[in-house]
């Protein structure tokens, strides 16, 4: 599609004004932030003046951070069953799937209605169960019905695997279907081996947009197939790799247009003869300031690289001084490598250790911060703003 074209299509749309109606082109459009986009939502968006319904989606965090985005629910439908198309061309999900869903349905987060209708829609068949479903009920739904496929986030399936794992216990899930989260290594390696899963499928999106692409996980891990149809994609900044911040046009959406939105993640485009697909690095990269200091996720990050999997935890201490939490797993830790851990972050914070407390202990998956809401288990939880990113 031509976005010059697409864009003096819906510049004039009442949601986007004070934003895409002071430019006279694309590319000379700013790109729109959440900041901006909380912005358009407050002033442009009033429900109870709306002629047709909407369909109406949450983003993740508290409520104090979160945004509550409409869709054209005409358009919502649309965009899933470009989706679903794709899916059942490839075979990725078929009719002989019993799909349990625990991905979330809570507040307004209605990941779980998603995936419900993407799986029905691809003819299989889903359980919904939600995530916050105990597991010890949610093996026995799947054992009644037989079920052959697990369905959720990599944290929440993460965290069935070794309820599982701990009762000596495996069950026959061929197939995981996963999003929201970046899929570790680790993560992969538990639920495959307790439940013998042969074929992955990764789906990736944001709420504000909708789920554009995917990755059949099992044949080119995190090499994920872009609909475009419902989307264009630029990368904001690349490095040398090509990596860079996802910019994404919604060229679905009309009724509430979301246009050049920087959604947080960071990839690379990966243009081929028969489609274009990216490669994801991360979702939501994160900081935090200590002080006048700002950290960000890149510093940190190769500190952890040797880890299985990590949190960072940021709250006040009594002397209401900053306390860093930093959770780690790894399977047969040595001696000293927590030390060593926390010396090298002191060196990367660079601020005497009398002006914060830092704590690095190790974890086992029980320790770790889930969402109550959308059951994704952040790298960074920030206390202090009471807000989880």
């Amino acid at each position: 599609m031509n976005l010059e074209y697409f864009f003096q299509d819906i510049k004039s749309s009442p949601f986007l004004e004070g934003y895409a109606d002071k430019f006279d082109s694309y590319q000379e459009l700013p790109f729109l932030d959440k900041k901006k986009l909380r912005e358009l939502l407050r002033n442009n968006f009033h429900l109870e003046k709306e002629q047709k319904g909407v369909h109406l989606l949450r983003t993740g965090g508290t409520m104090d951070e979160s945004l509550i985005v409409p869709i054209d629910p005409a358009e919502n439908h649309l965009q899933r069953q470009m989706l679903v198309d794709r899916l059942v061309e490839e075979k990725l999900i078929t009719s002989t799937d019993v799909c349990i869903n625990l991905f979330a349905y809570k507040h307004l987060y209605r990941s779980a209605a998603l995936l419900d209708h993407i799986i029905e829609y691809s003819g299989a068949t889903s359980v919904g169960l939600a995530g916050t479903t105990i597991d010890e009920y949610v093996m026995n739904f799947a054992r009644i019905l037989k079920a052959n496929t697990i369905v959720g986030s990599p944290s929440r399936i993460f965290q069935l695997a070794n309820y599982l794992k701990e009762h000596n216990q495996t069950f026959p899930f061929k197939k995981f279907i996963f999003g929201g989260e970046v899929l570790p290594d680790y993560f992969l390696d538990v639920i495959r081996n307790q439940f013998h899963t042969e074929q992955v499928l990764g789906l990736f999106g944001a709420i504000e947009i909708g789920t554009f692409a995917y990755c059949n996980f099992t044949a080119n891990p995190n090499k994920y197939r872009i609909l475009d149809s419902m989307v264009h994609i630029e990368i904001d900044q690349p490095n040398a790799e090509g990596y860079g911040n996802m910019v994404i046009t919604n060229l679905v959406k009309r009724r509430f247009p979301i246009i050049k939105y920087r959604i947080g993640d960071i990839a690379r485009l990966i243009p081929e003869d028969d489609a274009n697909y990216f490669e994801m690095k991360s979702r939501g990269a994160y900081g935090f300031r200590l002080k006048q200091t700002y950290i960000f996720e890149d510093q940190i990050k190769p500190l952890l690289r040797n880890f299985d999997r990590y949190q960072i935890r940021l709250s006040y201490n009594d002397r209401k001084k900053t306390c860093i939490e930093v959770l780690v797993s790894k399977a047969g830790l040595m001696n000293g490598e927590l030390d060593n851990l926390e010396r090298m972050l002191r060196e990367v914070i660079g601020i005497a250790a009398s002006e914060y407390q830092l704590e690095v202990k190790k974890a086992i998956s029980k320790d770790y911060y889930q969402n109550p809401i959308s059951l994704k288990s952040p790298r960074l939880v920030d206390n202090r703003i009471k807000a989880v990113i």
